[in-house]
């Protein structure tokens, strides 16, 4: 597979579009390979199956411009900062080899939500390490890591920098829709 240039990875399917979907338009619009990584299936969410979930972060995927989408599986309401479910993202990191990855900010409610973020910045640091796991592929680090806020964090969280997505609101709208299981 040939190297993206920016993945997004985010705990459930419909995280990354309620988050970062209108950057993930821009991005894919200006001709940007972006990859998709869902670090669960949503198993434990109240409404849907793993199986109607897949299909729709499938669509959603294909409506955001998405080059690749895939689901590591791991446990959801269970993601652990631990070696079991970090191998499986810096496995993840060295098969894609983004230049960039989006991520959750650490400071969340749903518990996923913040421990998602230290595992993909863990995994990060880990994938680069020649020594670590080399049965995992070739060492290989992304080049930046952006963490996305929401509206709902801890109102002291000051971005860096903010992104206009005004000219892809409609399109992330799209793809919050193709989640009908979740947002009715």
């Amino acid at each position: 597979m040939d190297a993206f240039e920016i993945a997004a990875v985010c705990a459930h399917p419909d995280d990354a579009e309620l988050v970062m979907g209108g950057t993930i338009a821009g991005e894919t619009a200006g001709g940007r390979r972006v990859c998709m990584v869902d670090l669960t299936r949503g198993e434990s969410g109240s409404r849907g199956t793993v199986e109607t979930r897949a299909a729709e972060a499938r669509e959603a995927a294909r409506i955001l411009g998405v080059a690749h989408r895939e689901s590591l599986a791991l446990p959801d309401s269970g993601l652990q900062v631990i070696p079991e479910h970090k191998d499986p993202m810096v496995e993840a990191l060295r098969r894609l080899r983004p230049r960039v990855v989006l991520l959750q900010h650490w400071r969340q409610r749903h518990p996923d939500h913040a421990a998602a973020s230290r595992l993909v910045y863990d995994a990060c640091f880990l994938a680069g390490l020649r020594n670590y796991r080399p049965d995992l592929g070739p060492a290989f680090r992304p080049s930046k890591l952006v963490y996305a806020v929401t509206m709902t964090e801890a109102s002291d969280i000051t971005p860096s920098f903010v992104v206009d997505v005004t000219g892809h609101w409609e399109q992330k709208l799209r793809a919050i829709s193709a989640f009908a299981s979740q947002f009715t």
